[in-house]
């Protein structure tokens, strides 16, 4: 999987420098979160098509809570007795 560098990400539909600056104030996370950001828009269960940078932020942030928190939506949805 390859990780998206900064100059890259200036070149995208969201202001990722923004994203990450707000995720580090408003929840937090630290730069390190860069490195998830191809696994949370490859992830169907929660890269929802986000209209706009608040829009990603808020879904994003809901990916990293239950990825630290080893709770995954695919996870979920694939468990039969949850069905």
């Amino acid at each position: 999987m390859r990780i998206k560098k900064f100059l890259e990400m200036m070149d995208d539909k969201f202001d990722y420098q923004r994203i990450i600056e707000i995720l580090k104030k408003t929840y937090g996370w630290g730069i390190g979160t860069i490195t998830s950001i191809d696994e949370f828009e490859n992830d169907s269960d929660y890269f929802l098509n986000p209209q706009n940078d608040d829009d990603y932020i808020e879904q994003f942030n809901i990916y990293l809570t239950d990825k630290i928190a080893n709770r995954s939506r695919s996870k979920l949805n694939n468990t039969p007795s949850l069905r």
